[in-house]
Parts: structure tokens; sequence; C-alpha cells
């Protein structure tokens, strides 16, 4: 009788613990950065010729950035962007130049802050279950911050412009209710 109350019962089934990593979160996860709890609210991709970046929309507070998680090898790379207008960032020649269909500048100016361009191309963004075409520049400055210039059709521009990210920046990263 002793033996049938102090049993295991091997029916049970245990929830295998699996920590949660920046690279991989999802919707509803949350975590500290810079002072602030952030939620991720969505998530997209951007395919470049077959390298795919995740997009995860975190709001904190009463602000809203992208984290872009890039993977680098066996390694994760991270971008903390804001997105911007380019007449917000005073960059109205540059989207002159773009319905020009001329190539934007090498070198930009925002702010006093120089950047200096390191990459451009095209590639397709996938989220809210659609698949949209752009085109991009990218900058970069010796403080790891960046700038990406993103064109979705003839007269459709936009901007994200922030910093380059560690993954120890980041702490208190736990799952939300959608797990």
């Amino acid at each position: 009788m002793f033996k049938k109350w102090f049993k295991k019962n091997e029916s049970t089934t245990e929830h295998e613990y699996q920590e949660l990593e920046l690279h991989n979160l999802g919707l509803g996860d949350l975590f500290d950065f810079d002072l602030t709890t952030w939620e991720v609210v969505s998530s997209a991709e951007s395919d470049y010729d077959g390298h795919i970046e995740s997009e995860l929309e975190v709001k904190g507070g009463v602000d809203n950035r992208t984290l872009v998680v890039i993977p680098d090898g066996g390694d994760w790379n991270y971008q903390w962007l804001q997105e911007k207008t380019l007449i917000e960032l005073g960059l109205n020649n540059v989207q002159n130049d773009l319905k020009s269909e001329e190539e934007p500048e090498e070198n930009l100016t925002i702010e006093g802050t120089d950047y200096v361009g390191y990459e451009s191309g095209g590639g397709i963004f996938k989220g809210n279950n659609e698949e949209k075409p752009f085109l991009y520049w990218s900058y970069e400055n010796d403080n790891d911050q960046v700038l990406n210039i993103i064109q979705w059709g003839d007269n459709e521009f936009s901007a994200t412009i922030g910093v380059r990210v560690a993954e120890f920046q980041f702490s208190n990263i736990l799952p939300g209710s959608g797990r």
C-alpha cells in the first residue's frame, strides 16, 4: 500500500524548460533594455537573397522600436532602430534623388553626425500576411550608429536610425502569455 502512495506517477509529463534568448523572441515576450521593459508586439522578416533577418517591433512605455536580429554564422548581431521619415531626418534631398531614380549620396550628415554608405540592394519584406519588395541603402559610422533608407515603391520611402547593440545589454528576458 505504501508503494502505491509513494510510487512516481509515470503518466505525468514534465515540461521541458527552454531558456529564452534574444534571437528567438516571440510575440508577447518581454525584456529589459536601457532601463525600460519592452514587449514584442509583432514580428516580420526581411529576405535579402536568402539571407533572412528578423525584425521585432517592440513597445516600451510610449516608445516603439525595432530590434533587428541578424544571423552571422553561429553568432547573432543586433540593431536597435527607430523608424523615421526622410523629412524628419532632414534628408529631403535624398528623397528627391530617389524619386528621380538617382542613387543617394555616399556620405550623409544628420544633426552633425556623419554616416558613410556601406551596402545597398533589394529584398522582400514578409510580415502582416503580405510580401513587399523594397530597395535599401545602409549607412554607418565609427560609433556603431546605423541609418537605413528604404524605398517601397516609386514614391514611398522610410528610414530607420539607431545603433548596433550587443546581447549582454539586454536582461530579464521573460516568456509572454503566448507561449
